[in-house]
């Protein structure tokens, strides 16, 4: 096998060392070096053409494809990120909030409202209302907190974010609650189309929960309430949470789950546990993408996909916290064993519809784009 690797660098043979070789003793000379060098270079040229050709016209439509030329599509394709991007910053905003089914309530922010009639079922479980929170449920917070917390005091919180990875270079585009009436749940969720609107928005959420007394969210102890008082505190703004009680329902998940589950994400526990299956869900690990795909090209369909994801997330929220306040006891650390451990995942009435069947959940998300 010939060694092609080619040394370029600073340490060159002296004219008086000897003369270098190849792989079997032959003399290299400095012109075989050059058109080897020529030749590789050549070869590179190529395949980064042959490679731009592919990707700049495989994303237009073949009629409009066969009419341009390689160096016409390579423009094209570097001009059409700006050119989305230009939209996006040119976009009427209560044009762009009226797709999305909200309004614009703030410069740059949109906010999406949807009111839900008690009874509401989600899956086989029913979403509590006029309930008090039990102390077990607040673990050692519930000595400090007097009088008992209600039902209309809480706020479930839930973030959709640029990325996973939480710190300073993580933002949280679109703020997702749900709040209990008497006969209703309020959902409540801000997006911001740019992110000189993140001020903004944060304000419209501290407002939001100014007269909350406990804030409830799934895995927000670790990321959502860390990522909210960061980007708090880089736009300078008070932490509107510092006063409220806090119960993140991923502990009592973990303590209450199934062993045969295998891991306490939220679909797997809206699934297993609810009753409840997603149709046609925009995954979690796409929803940074929409806000790309926004910023980026200017499409709001992206984002109306990650605010119905959103959604179901609150939805899910709120049937886990009515089994966590029938049912706030520990549980077993390793998952339940016996009959009286899995208490909180039995339900009396049958499932409104049998897993697999689309029409049902169809039906329903239409109704949560629709209903005001």
């Amino acid at each position: 096998m010939i060694d092609h690797t080619l040394d370029l660098g600073a340490d060159r043979p002296s004219p008086r060392t000897a003369p270098r070789t190849g792989a079997r003793g032959r003399p290299t000379s400095a012109r075989a070096l050059r058109d080897r060098l020529d030749a590789l270079n050549r070869e590179r040229g190529r395949i980064a053409e042959a490679t731009a050709d592919r990707t700049a016209l495989a994303d237009l439509p073949e009629s409009i494809a066969k009419t341009l030329s390689t160096s016409l599509a390579e423009r094209l394709a570097r001009l059409r990120p700006f050119a989305g991007a230009a939209r996006a910053r040119q976009a009427d905003p209560q044009r762009v909030a009226a797709m999305l089914g909200g309004v614009e309530c703030t410069p740059g922010v949109v906010r999406i409202e949807r009111t839900l009639p008690l009874p509401w079922r989600h899956g086989r479980a029913r979403l509590p209302g006029g309930f008090v929170v039990p102390p077990a449920l607040l673990g050692r917070d519930a000595i400090a907190i007097h009088p008992p917390i209600g039902a209309q005091e809480i706020v479930l919180f839930d973030t959709e974010t640029t990325g996973l990875a939480g710190g300073t270079g993580t933002v949280a585009f679109m703020l997702g609650t749900l709040g209990f009436r008497e006969r209703s749940v309020r959902l409540t969720q801000w997006v911001m189309l740019g992110f000189g609107a993140e001020a903004a928005m944060l304000e419209a959420f501290a407002a939001y929960v100014a007269n909350a007394r406990m804030l409830v969210t799934f895995n927000g102890a670790t990321f959502d309430l860390p990522l909210l008082r960061t980007r708090l505190r880089m736009q300078a703004l008070p932490d509107c949470t510092a006063d409220l009680a806090h119960v993140d329902l991923l502990g009592w998940a973990r303590r209450n789950r199934r062993a045969e589950w295998g891991d306490v994400r939220l679909q797997t526990l809206e699934r297993e546990g609810l009753g409840f299956d997603r149709v046609d869900d925009l995954p979690g690990e796409d929803v940074p993408k929409a806000w790309q795909r926004w910023l980026q090209a200017g499409e709001t369909g992206p984002l109306a996909r990650a605010l119905e994801h959103n959604r179901n997330d609150l939805l899910t929220l709120a049937a886990l916290l009515g089994r966590a306040i029938e049912f706030p006891g520990r549980g077993a650390s390793r998952g339940p064993t016996t009959a009286r451990e899995v208490q909180p995942w039995l339900f009396e009435d049958p499932a409104p519809w049998l897993p697999g069947r689309r029409e049902p959940p169809v039906a329903r998300r239409a109704m949560l784009r629709q209903t005001a």
